[in-house]
């Protein structure tokens, strides 16, 4: 119900209002996924609350702090805020009553300050396309593949441009036809994603 998606006259476009597609907005491409995740781990206890903070020497920059008093298990993934703090972290690691957060706390965190979890969510994505990286590697044909009798070829995606690799082998009198890929995926620049709540 945004101005600035819904009003044609600040949004510059009526594709919202006579679609009903957001588009490019505010700097981002907006996309629907059906397969988002959501963040509903396990826990023993039940969702994390009335958790404390026990550390008085707790400084800026720090990315670890101990906690106590609460109740529900932390894992690794939860977000949560500190009382006199408007940053919100995300928990990286669990080692009893301490844990690891990113990003760096920016202020002290008050002996005793309300920890505030937040609950079970749809993990909502907003990036910038240099965030996250693909790597993708032809598969060649090997001399003892050709020995045995396989065939092999490297073809190209046409939407995606991603290299499959497309393999026929005769087995138990009929011919089979494979397709494989070699890549990978990793966070390379995590510090331009952010999980947004909803």
């Amino acid at each position: 119900m945004l101005p600035q998606f819904q009003s044609a006259d600040r949004a510059g476009s009526t594709l919202t209002i006579v679609e009903g597609m957001i588009g490019r907005k505010l700097g981002f491409d907006f996309y629907f996924d059906q397969l988002l995740p959501s963040h509903t781990p396990p826990r023993a206890g039940g969702e994390p609350t009335g958790y404390l903070v026990n550390q008085p020497n707790h400084a800026p920059g720090d990315t670890q702090v101990t906690l106590d008093t609460g109740t529900g298990e932390i894992v690794v993934g939860d977000l949560f805020t500190v009382a006199g703090t408007t940053q919100q972290f995300v928990v990286t690691a669990v080692n009893g009553s301490t844990i690891d957060y990113a990003p760096k706390a920016p202020d002290a965190f008050a002996d005793n300050a309300t920890v505030t979890f937040v609950g079970d969510h749809a993990v909502n994505l907003a990036f910038h396309r240099d965030a996250i990286g693909l790597a993708v590697r032809s598969l060649q044909q090997n001399e003892l593949e050709l020995e045995l009798g396989g065939r092999s070829m490297v073809m190209v995606d046409p939407v995606s441009q991603i290299p499959l690799r497309l393999e026929v082998t005769r087995e138990y009198k009929r011919v089979r036809w494979a397709v494989d890929c070699l890549w990978g995926v990793g966070a390379v620049r995590p510090d331009c994603m952010a999980r947004v709540i909803g």
